[in-house]
């Protein structure tokens, strides 16, 4: 066979595979399901804890023991 029947067969078979291969599936968009951090939702009751406890729902608006640390960073710089 010559080379271009050659190329002409191949170039034909790669758009016979392109056409026939299965296409890949939409992926569902984004939600809220997909996250696992607290959020604030005013249909959701609001949980009132005392004590040590797990909270299995996910609608905590604040919780304690958040401190703030402050560290001072001197800049070198050069001297000439």
């Amino acid at each position: 066979m010559d080379p271009i029947t050659q190329m002409v067969v191949g170039i034909s078979m790669q758009v016979i595979g392109l056409l026939f291969q299965p296409k890949p599936e939409e992926p569902k968009p984004p939600s809220l399901d997909d996250w696992d951090e607290p959020t604030s939702d005013s249909s959701r009751p609001i949980p009132v804890v005392f004590g040590t406890v797990e909270l299995k729902g996910l609608n905590a608006l604040w919780w304690g023991d958040k401190a703030i640390e402050r560290r001072d960073v001197k800049i070198p710089t050069e001297k000439k």
